[in-house]
């Protein structure tokens, strides 16, 4: 699922939220992960989700 995401996509939760940018791809502890970056306002914010919980935006 992880293959699916690359790093410049622009990605949104399923459950909604902010747009967020994919920094990052790569296996936690062996679970695949995606690393996103979004701003609320001017204050940058940073997670990482799995991939089966975002969807391109």
């Amino acid at each position: 699922m992880a293959d699916e995401f690359k790093i410049g996509d622009v990605v949104q939760l399923k459950s909604g939220g902010p747009k967020m940018t994919v920094t990052l791809v790569a296996d936690d502890y062996g679970t695949p992960m995606v690393w996103c970056i979004w701003f609320v306002g001017t204050k940058e914010q940073t997670g990482k989700f799995p991939p089966d919980a975002l969807a391109r935006a």
